[in-house]
């Protein structure tokens, strides 16, 4: 007697040939995961020991596989160096620089700025111990490229605090490039001694916006 169709098909060649597509997802989706699980554990091992001094056995040994295991998810060390300050750059472009062509007036996006970049400091502690400490030891090529980048966002708030100006909500009398780097080299000290139980971000934040615009408001005439 033949066999249904259904048994037929089940035990031909079709059904061995058309594995489910789900597994496919998940098994591509695990070393990405495990890359990210990776890069996290090295980030905190940098910005603990410093770039030179951790080695590849220390991430290996905290990322719990032997050490020839990494290279299933990197080529080098300075290439999770490399990601790991990477990513600061773009998480501030998102939670950060995104600020500036915003709608409002430019002495309030300049305000927001100014928060939330001293929280962004104080939430990616380890990833900018390691930017603002290791950032030399990248390879020429990436750390020139992202010196552009970096030269891009600062033009972002010059641009910013000229517009203030030309607004009269600032003194016109600061040159913005001069004031731009004063307020990021005051800034990009946060995470040296940010301790979030004594003080929130976001306080910090107000408290230097604050600041810089005591500085910078118009005198009476």
């Amino acid at each position: 007697m033949p066999r249904p169709p259904s048994a037929t098909w089940a035990t031909s060649g079709w059904a061995r040939r058309s594995p489910p597509s789900t597994p496919r997802l998940a098994s591509s989706a695990h070393p990405q995961r495990r890359r990210a699980e990776l890069v996290g554990v090295a980030t905190r091992l940098f910005a603990a020991k410093g770039f030179e001094a951790a080695s590849l056995q220390d991430v290996a040994d905290d990322f719990g596989v032997l050490k020839g295991s990494l290279f299933h998810y990197i080529v080098s060390k300075d290439e999770l160096l490399a990601e790991i300050i990477e990513g600061v750059y773009e998480d501030a472009a998102r939670e950060v620089w995104s600020i500036t062509g915003q709608e409002g007036r430019a002495v309030d996006r300049l305000r927001r700025v100014i928060t939330a970049y001293v929280v962004f400091m104080s939430r990616h502690l380890d990833e900018v111990t390691v930017w603002l400490r290791d950032f030399n030891s990248l390879p020429d090529a990436r750390r020139r490229a992202l010196r552009a980048r970096e030269d891009q966002d600062r033009h972002r708030l010059e641009g910013l605090i000229a517009d203030a100006q030309l607004e009269g909500s600032l003194r016109a009398d600061i040159e913005p490039r001069l004031a731009a780097l004063a307020l990021l080299g005051a800034m990009n000290w946060v995470h040296r001694w940010f301790q979030p139980r004594k003080l929130p971000a976001e306080q910090i934040g107000a408290a230097f916006a604050d600041m810089f615009f005591a500085g910078l408001l118009p005198r009476p005439a």
